[in-house]
């Protein structure tokens, strides 16, 4: 008896913990206009908030190497492979004027040499929106002040350093292994800006290597 009053138990233990589809789908229809209110919520303030982001422009190029550095590897790889058959090891060129520019691209020395003498400081940190009517950067007042061209945080420009963290955003490159070629971006709330700052490394890149 001691048994079958425990089976019993048991069997209406489990019968109670059971979910009721049924009983849940009547809680949400009731409370139907109240999800439907927080839902609307939600989605207006992600509209205005997206709204209220400045719109970010990317300029893209396409890069190839020299038609020298092809012919150059071009003439390495032939000959090298004649030279294994004759047991001679020729010195592999495993690092190209390709992968030295990208690394040199990517390079805080290039940044502080070329970029922020040519672009300055106050484009890369303190660029708040663009004005599409005049064709106005709109900076931070609370970091830059246009007329004096003064920092305003103890008139203390920020570090390179700093800059640099914030431009490795902006920038971005990558390469494709089979044709070599190389995509670099710059990413910018000003469009103009950011085909400039594109123009800027290339030009210095091709003047350097």
């Amino acid at each position: 008896i001691l048994l079958i009053n425990m089976e019993q138990k048991d069997k209406s233990y489990f019968i109670d913990d059971d979910i009721n589809l049924l009983e849940i789908i009547n809680i949400f229809w009731n409370k139907r206009l109240l999800i439907v209110i927080i839902t609307c919520t939600f989605a207006i303030f992600s509209v205005i908030y997206a709204l209220s982001l400045p719109n970010i422009y990317t300029s893209k190029s396409l890069l190839a190497p020299s038609a020298i550095e092809d012919s150059l590897s071009s003439k390495i790889s032939a000959y090298s492979s004649i030279a294994n058959l004759a047991g001679i090891n020729l010195p592999k060129n495993n690092t190209s004027n390709s992968t030295e520019a990208i690394a040199r691209m990517q390079s805080y020395e290039f940044f502080s040499k070329f970029i922020v003498p040519n672009i300055g400081l106050e484009n890369i940190v303190a660029v708040k929106k663009w004005n599409a009517l005049n064709n106005e950067i709109i900076y931070d007042k609370k970091l830059y002040d246009v007329d004096t061209k003064k920092w305003l945080e103890g008139d203390l420009k920020p570090s390179k350093q700093k800059a640099y963290e914030v431009f490795t955003n902006m920038f971005s490159l990558s390469i494709d292994r089979e044709t070599s070629f190389v995509t670099i971006s710059i990413d910018h709330k000003s469009p103009f800006m950011a085909k400039r700052l594109l123009d800027t490394i290339i030009f210095n890149i091709n003047e350097t290597m």
